[in-house]
């Protein structure tokens, strides 16, 4: 997936010294290229990771699930549970 854009910008950067002898545009290039290279790893992760968004509209659901752990809050104790079910998302399996 990532070979083709990730190979370009370096044989861009390779071509670019052998070709130019100023220091100033080398730097610059190198420049860009880590600036396209953050993007796409940025691009990559975020698509990696994809994971269900949460609606503003979200009301109370019924959830089926074990406590997995208590663990301190600033507030209060934060309960961590592991799903077995939740109601409202039965469509949503993979995630459950």
């Amino acid at each position: 997936m990532c070979g083709a854009a990730c190979l370009s910008p370096g044989l861009l950067l390779l071509i670019v010294r052998r070709l130019v002898a100023l220091t100033f545009l080398y730097v610059r290039a190198v420049i860009v290229f880590g600036i396209v290279t953050g993007f796409t790893a940025g691009t990559l992760r975020t698509h990696m990771v994809d994971a269900p968004v949460v609606s503003d509209a979200t009301r109370p659901v019924m959830l089926e699930g074990w406590v997995a752990g208590v663990e301190p809050g600033k507030k209060r104790p934060r309960l961590r549970i592991e799903v077995h079910a939740i109601a409202a998302l039965r469509l949503m399996r993979r995630w459950c």
